[in-house]
């Protein structure tokens, strides 16, 4: 794919991915849990169990940065039509993948300003893009209809 004259994706698109990102999460999340309740034998694991945030955390982390690294896009940026790419337009290595998900995570904790930066420059880039050495662009849509 040659991203180089795609236009940058904004911070609205960003947020509607990750919406519908984050419900197909949850239900990754429920998933994961079960062989956990399975091995326990029904029970419930203590609260903050720190074994059981790694294992999310992990689950999470492979979630969006293999789809980063394989395809480019999560289910929710292929709904709403964006792709991450190097800022080469290459496909994202897997350190990009992982840094790009650490710092991701790291934007959240500091109340989303990593991402509401997005809103503030022109290259509309958010702190895990700038620093990953990635970039999201909007896919454009194929034209339909009859083939000539």
């Amino acid at each position: 794919m040659n991203a180089t004259s795609y236009q940058a994706a904004g911070l609205a698109r960003r947020l509607a991915s990750i919406s519908y990102d984050l419900l197909l999460l949850i239900a990754l999340w429920f998933a994961a849990t079960l062989p956990v309740l399975v091995v326990r034998g029904g029970d419930a694991l203590p609260p903050n169990h720190i074994g059981f945030q790694i294992y999310i955390l992990l689950i999470t982390t492979l979630y969006f940065a293999s789809f980063w690294h394989f395809g480019g896009q999560t289910a929710g940026m292929r709904a709403w039509r964006v792709r991450v790419v190097g800022n080469d337009s290459t496909r994202v290595s897997w350190a990009q993948a992982l840094a790009r998900a650490a710092l991701g995570a790291l934007s959240w904790i500091c109340l989303g300003m990593g991402f509401w930066w997005s809103a503030l420059g022109a290259s509309k880039a958010a702190w895990h893009d700038t620093y990953s050495g990635t970039r999201l662009v909007i896919v454009p849509t194929e034209p339909r209809g009859p083939k000539s």
